[in-house]
């Protein structure tokens, strides 16, 4: 038996000591980074969490006031990724929201047969008929004071048959906001044309319908939102089309509303109108997954028109209500 020192004994249990510390440096490391992973994953799931949860408060109003929708247009942007497609096809004929009803308020109180007047009477048909055409010519006035007058070609074949018409179109009229009113200048009706669409003049203040596709539309309840459309460019497009708001709103949202809107900047104001105008006014009327994907949509675009309606954005002076 070998005899050994208490030294060599205390010498020994150190060395053990620190071979033990240095295999235990790797596992520490890993440790670590699993508590660091987890923290990470804690963090993030929190996160998520609270998106959703906020997400889902916005659906569970049943109606998005005027308030509401500043509010959370204001945020500063979309909640959809940049880039996102058009949630629908197209407003009017796209989808089967009923955006303005047959049974909403018209402001129409009288038609006046003005006479027989030479008109400029635009047809995107192909067709030899001139430009200038002798038409029916009502004036329309309505309870807030504006007027507007409807040309109506001479294919109507009576001036009752024209009157008829007219009113019809007048009672739609009525239901444009005033603002469009005092900015429409006329409106003229070719005869026929059930599958030729409705075109509009934003510097003319005017547009342009068909009697027939009219009357389909009648049918399927879409005309109040036709004329929405057309009286959008023809009213105040020509005034906001080109203002740094507009641009600044286009910018600041991640999609457009509808795949027709992205044809043009023109129609890309007029479809926006629309679904702003009954976000605004009317939010019943859009299912509330349907009213949030819009929101979500074109959030900066709602507040935009916000302002328009309301008067908050003034017509610029060369415009007809500014003259």
């Amino acid at each position: 038996m070998s005899s050994r020192s208490p030294r060599d004994a205390d010498r020994r249990i150190r060395n053990t000591h620190r071979r033990f510390e240095l295999d235990r440096a790797p596992y520490l490391k890993y440790t670590q980074r699993v508590k660091n992973s987890f923290a990470i994953i804690c963090s993030g799931s929190a996160l998520i969490f609270a998106v959703l949860a906020a997400w889902r408060s916005v659906g569970n109003s049943d109606t998005l006031s005027l308030s509401a929708v500043a509010t959370e247009a204001t945020q500063g942007g979309s909640n959809m990724p940049a880039g996102a497609a058009p949630p629908y096809r197209s407003s009017v004929v796209g989808t089967e929201f009923d955006f303005i009803t047959q049974d909403d308020p018209s402001t129409f109180d009288h038609l006046e047969f003005v006479g027989f007047e030479d008109f400029e009477m635009p047809d995107k048909r192909e067709h030899d008929e001139p430009l200038v055409q002798n038409a029916y010519v009502f004036e329309a006035s309505f309870a807030d004071g504006t007027k507007i007058k409807i040309a109506l070609d001479q294919e109507f074949g009576s001036r009752e048959a024209a009157e008829v018409n007219a009113s019809e179109y007048a009672t739609r009229l009525g239901k444009l906001p005033s603002l469009y009113r005092g900015a429409i200048r006329h409106i003229t009706v070719n005869f026929g044309g059930a599958d030729t669409t409705a075109f509009a003049e934003d510097k003319g203040h005017f547009f342009t319908i068909y009697s027939g596709n009219a009357s389909r539309r009648i049918e399927t309840h879409d005309l109040e939102e036709t004329f929405f459309h057309e009286g959008t460019h023809a009213s105040i497009q020509d005034a906001f089309l080109e203002s740094d708001e507009w641009k600044s709103a286009v910018s600041r949202d991640a999609s457009y509303i509808t795949e027709y809107a992205k044809t043009s900047e023109q129609e890309d104001f007029a479809e926006s109108a629309l679904f702003a105008y009954t976000v605004i006014y009317h939010p019943e009327r859009f299912p509330d997954v349907e009213r949030e994907k819009i929101v979500n949509a074109i959030p900066n675009r709602i507040e935009f028109f916000r302002r328009v309606f309301s008067g908050d954005l003034e017509m610029h002076a060369d415009s007809p209500e500014g003259t």
